[in-house]
């Protein structure tokens, strides 16, 4: 009765979060007022805002202007209710690209009115209308209602899957339906780069500063597969190196680089761009059978966090993680060798995996030989880089853009870490932790496990927290590096909150309708659940709440941590406890 009951909850919940999509829908042409005037193209979206009270007048409705000769000046206002009122003035060096936010008014929310935007002695009038509604309200309560009845499941139900192949196409099915555009917008443009002739790792005249790969190239082949195969069945003849600049790049909008990508069929390549993440996923799983002996499958296959970072959102990290763990089992089956080439292979994807490469080399027999795994990928690597860059500019970026916590001589910091609080604090220059204190440590400790004979998987979780301890960015998808491992070392509770916490992140300080495809909420803020998301990250995705949750995941990574250092260093016995 009680796994019906369970199971009917899991079903409520999917139930929930589907019902809550369907208000999440927008498409690249609705709710959005876009007008050209003597060389200038003023967008503006929302423009239909939906909600009662003070909601109206809290919504950011986001005024885009791009023209073929530059300005300096913007000047918004809003007139309703037989009021106007200003909205916005702004002045600043001449472009052709600008973007802002504007709110309406309080005391004219309720009924909509006009907005004038003026520009180069242009003035393009915009009409705002209010709903008066509650299902909006609604509609953002049964996704999170939904959300906490799946984690309900996750959290209460004890699963386990003879056939595991079932969940292959229902994971399939919801790749393409979610993503994570900023990241996706590289797995698919790479590609694309490579076609047309450009390194897609150095900034150049045809590839924007910020537009550049900065992960190792391991990927690349893939993207330019899935690129050429695009091109060669579907065609789009507009594409190039130039449409692919996203122009916003250039002044302040990095992240909406993924608005270049109007015009494709976002669904077909979606699908084909994750499918080595889903197999990554689904291998993942077969290796911890076999590192385990038998582990509680929900702590994987329908956990939550790991499900929406490696299916949903397609990260590069699951390609890594499966690779790690496939070097482990060759490590514990006696193959020093292939440990390090497959520990090396993950490295070629995400850096992470290549950091048990010296445990690896020192603790076996032959460390000429088992140094020798690494060869074959390096080789793979240097040819990568030649045929799609060049290998020196190509390393150096890669390297500078990963070890230096500044972005344009600014410090800057997210994620699950304490140094989110130092911009707050008026710090704009802060010291690299990973190079003086991760590094350091990392080659003493390393010395010293090997010494003291501790376990790898031991010694592989004590080295990521040491690492989400003193690096910059710690998204929350890094959690899946340390959680397999987690599993294998019978520490199910840390497992579970390592994923807790970061869907507690996710959920405070991530808009659910960003993360949609945009073929199907192209302008994310413009749904009616789209635009209480954007409310929610305003308000709780604030510096507050990400400074009190990246104290919260130090705190918690430093027990981790000193619990391992503990045992390993100073006891012996059973693994500590969790």
């Amino acid at each position: 009765m009680k796994k019906r009951i369970l199971y009917a909850i899991l079903i409520m919940g999917i139930a929930c979060v589907v019902t809550s999509s369907v208000y999440s829908l927008n498409g690249q042409q609705d709710n959005i007022y876009s007008q050209k005037s003597n060389n200038v193209e003023v967008g503006v979206s929302p423009v239909h805002i939906y909600g009662m009270g003070p909601v109206p007048s809290n919504v950011k409705i986001e005024v885009t202007i791009q023209g073929q000769d530059n300005f300096s000046h913007v000047d918004i206002l809003f007139s309703g209710n037989g009021h106007l009122s200003e909205a916005g003035n702004y002045s600043f060096t001449p472009r052709p690209f600008f973007t802002t936010y504007v709110s309406l008014p309080p005391d004219n929310s309720g009924n909509g009115g006009v907005l004038d935007v003026q520009v180069n002695n242009n003035t393009i009038q915009v009409p705002i209308t209010v709903t008066g509604t509650y299902l909006n309200l609604l509609a953002e309560g049964l996704l999170y209602l939904g959300i906490g009845l799946i984690c309900a499941f996750f959290l209460l139900q004890k699963f386990s899957l003879s056939r595991t192949w079932l969940l292959i196409p229902v994971y399939l099915f919801l790749s393409v339906f979610y993503g994570q555009r900023y990241d996706m917008y590289f797995l698919l443009s790479s590609g694309f780069r490579v076609i047309f002739g450009t390194s897609p790792y150095i900034p150049s005249a045809n590839l924007l500063p910020g537009l550049q790969w900065t992960y190792p190239p391991g990927y690349i082949p893939w993207s330019y597969l899935v690129d050429k195969l695009y091109l060669l069945f579907h065609g789009f003849p507009g594409v190039s190196n130039t449409t692919l600049n996203f122009i916003g790049t250039e002044y302040g909008q990095p992240y909406g680089a993924w608005r270049s990508l109007a015009g494709f069929n976002l669904i077909v390549l979606y699908f084909l761009l994750k499918i080595p993440m889903v197999a990554a996923f689904f291998w993942t799983h077969h290796v911890l059978k076999k590192l385990s002996g038998s582990y509680n499958q929900k702590l994987w296959l329908i956990n939550p966090l790991v499900v929406i970072v490696a299916v949903l959102w397609g990260q590069l990290d699951i390609l890594a993680v499966a690779f790690m763990l496939q070097a482990l089992l060759s490590y514990r089956s006696g193959y020093s060798g292939r440990a390090v080439l497959f520990a090396s292979i993950g490295a070629a994807f995400k850096i992470f995996p290549a950091l048990l490469i010296p445990f690896f080399v020192l603790t076996s027999k032959n460390k000429v030989r088992t140094s020798a795994g690494v060869l074959p990928v390096l080789f793979l690597v240097i040819a990568i880089y030649e045929f799609t860059g060049g290998i020196t500019s190509s390393v150096y970026g890669l390297l500078f853009a990963r070890s230096i916590p500044t972005f344009a001589g600014i410090f800057v910091s997210n994620g699950l870490t304490w140094q989110v609080m130092l911009p707050y604090l008026g710090i704009k220059s802060f010291p690299s932790l990973f190079l003086y204190f991760f590094v350091p440590a990392y080659l003493v400790l390393t010395v010293v496990s090997v010494m003291k004979k501790v376990r790898i998987e031991d010694y592989a979780i004590l080295m990521f927290m040491l690492f989400f301890l003193s690096y910059n960015f710690v998204n929350p998808q890094y959690l899946i590096w340390v959680i397999p491992l987690m599993v294998i070392t019978s520490r199910e509770k840390w497992a579970r909150n390592l994923s807790l916490l970061g869907l507690v992140f996710m959920i405070l300080t991530y808009s659910y309708t960003y993360f949609m495809n945009p073929q199907i909420s192209w302008h994310y803020s413009g749904s009616m659940v789209g635009q209480l998301e954007a409310l929610k990250v305003y308000f709780l995705g604030s510096g507050a709440t990400r400074a009190v949750i990246g104290l919260c995941s130090t705190i918690l990574f430093a027990y981790m941590a000193f619990k391992l250092v503990r045992h390993e260093f100073f006891t012996s016995g059973n693994p500590p406890s969790t």
